[in-house]
């Protein structure tokens, strides 16, 4: 494995809730300088405004929706948390004010009906979310379900994008056309890297302060894609950590893409994309904290352009 070693696209999930005040064209650009055409859809934010103590209401993201319209692949609604039928009004009402399609959301456990009634009304992509909330089923209960629902879409020929999957186990086991995580961007809250190993099919946890950067395997697997083992542990670099963990979603992706196949894109108006449509796709969601979209490039991308020293800027 050699640093040339292709990675895959960049993808990015960027959200209403956080980056509201953003200039997206300035962000979109950025990604584009470092590397090729990226691919970027937006979320309302809803769920993580909940957990801030506000509400993100419709005419507000679709206001914003309008605003970068040309920017985002595909943009999800702005769903109601465990109210099948307000999710339904909120997102006739919130593509009505957006004046384009948007991508319903569904969550797991709802009745399969629920993802007809989407379907009938010609949504070929549906969002599979409900992953994050408290008190869901045990994780061996979830993942017979999320196969349930894996497998209505293989008999309607719909396609699915999961929200908030990290487990790289998860993406490379269920026929996902598309799905999002923010488990990259750990090394924010935890100190932890994420590394991903092709030879055993697994993304390695590399925990700060520990030795574990220093093992044998991961330290050459780190050395391999230009990074020095000790500035994840005690000698800790956080964008550093981020940029490897970037790095690592983007070689699973196009791990998963060459062993399972390509899924095929979704007959849908609400999708625009340029080029490739295929699936799988693993699009990295930035948080409030990711004040350096650069570091979606990759490690070595980041530190060898100077991907740090820019900044994601406000729109003035």
């Amino acid at each position: 494995m050699t640093t040339a070693e292709f990675r895959g696209p960049i993808r990015a999930l960027t959200s209403f809730a956080h980056h509201r005040d953003h200039d997206m064209a300035g962000f979109v650009d950025l990604l584009a300088r470092h590397d090729g055409t990226p691919s970027v859809i937006a979320d309302s934010g809803a769920f993580s405004a909940f957990t801030m103590g506000w509400e993100v209401r419709a005419a507000d993201y679709a206001a914003w929706l309008r605003q970068w319209d040309q920017l985002f692949d595909y943009a999800l609604t702005l769903d109601v948390i465990n109210d099948v039928e307000a999710s339904w009004a909120s997102h006739c009402e919130t593509q009505q004010l957006a004046q384009r399609r948007l991508v319903p959301v569904v969550h797991y456990d709802a009745p399969l009906t629920v993802f007809d009634r989407y379907l009938a009304a010609g949504h070929q992509l549906i969002a599979v979310g409900g992953f994050a909330l408290p008190g869901r089923a045990q994780p061996g209960r979830r993942y017979r379900r999320m196969i349930e629902v894996c497998r209505w879409a293989q008999r309607t020929g719909a396609r699915l994008h999961a929200l908030g999957i990290g487990d790289f186990q998860q993406m490379w086991r269920l026929p996902w056309w598309s799905v999002d995580s923010s488990s990259w961007n750990v090394a924010h809250r935890y100190g932890d890297t994420r590394v991903f190993d092709p030879e055993r099919a697994a993304m390695i946890v590399v925990p700060r302060d520990t030795a574990a950067a220093h093992q044998e395997r991961t330290a050459r697997l780190l050395r391999s894609r230009g990074v020095d083992p000790r500035l994840l542990a005690h000698d800790f670099n956080y964008h550093l950590a981020a940029a490897v963990s970037a790095d690592s979603y983007r070689r699973a992706e196009h791990w998963i893409r060459q062993r399972r196949g390509l899924v095929s894109p979704p007959d849908d108006p609400a999708v625009n994309i340029v080029g490739d449509a295929n699936g799988l796709r693993v699009y990295l969601a930035l948080l409030a904290n990711t004040q350096d979209p650069a570091i979606l490039c990759g490690a070595t991308a980041t530190v060898s352009r100077g991907g740090m020293e820019r900044r994601w800027v406000p729109v003035s």
